[in-house]
């Protein structure tokens, strides 16, 4: 499942991760109530805490978010760590017949995602899947916002980040809505001489005007 992310009308939510989940958990017959063992797909904190929102699990539940330790920590490839993940599940699920797993995985920006329901107890019926064309229809279909290519006023900054690339200046990049139009915008920061700028993206203006599109 894909979802750009700067169209989307809220970019700290992941309506592909929420879709995917519910169409999957209606596949095997199971709410999330049913999973005994998670483990979330995890290269960077955001990542981990998509996987909770979008799958409706509050942050102290007391199931365990991974059955590895998580990417970083697990002492695998990271290239191929939701194989590392899934047969970890074998493992854990084999040992414990009748229980439920949910292992998810995620590539690019937090665009593309897959999710794997597993238990040692087969599904009741016949086992169909809904065709991916069909919920990713239901995505494609979403309100989105209209880009704007060319900013120019003052603009609200809804997320913002700082790129350190090895002798070049720090770089201020940063996504937010027109405060006229509501339209979105993308800029980027890197105005020589003034690198202190790129650490206060966080203030409501940069005054100055130095915004321009990316």
């Amino acid at each position: 499942m894909t979802f750009g992310i700067f169209r989307a009308p809220r970019i700290a939510s992941v309506a592909a991760m929420k879709g995917m989940a519910e169409t999957a958990l209606n596949m095997a017959g199971w709410t999330i109530a049913d999973i005994d063992y998670f483990d979330l797909y995890s290269c960077f904190p955001r990542c981990g805490g998509s996987g909770l929102s979008g799958n409706g699990i509050a942050e102290d539940d007391p199931r365990p978010f991974t059955v590895t330790g998580g990417l970083p920590y697990f002492g695998g490839a990271g290239n191929a760590y939701t194989l590392m993940s899934v047969a970890t599940m074998m493992d854990k699920l084999r040992a414990n017949p009748g229980k439920c797993g949910m292992c998810t995985g995620n590539g690019w920006f937090l665009t593309k995602h897959a999710l794997g329901l597993y238990s040692t107890t087969p599904p009741e019926g016949d086992w169909a899947r809904e065709p991916v064309s069909v919920l990713q229809g239901k995505i494609d279909a979403m309100p989105k916002l209209e880009l704007d290519e060319a900013p120019k006023g003052t603009g609200r900054i809804e997320s913002y980040t700082v790129a350190h690339v090895g002798g070049k200046l720090p770089q201020g990049i940063l996504i937010g809505r027109m405060a006229e139009t509501d339209k979105r915008f993308r800029g980027a920061y890197d105005k020589p001489g003034r690198p202190h700028h790129t650490t206060d993206a966080g203030r409501r203006h940069w005054h100055d005007g130095h915004i321009g599109p990316r």
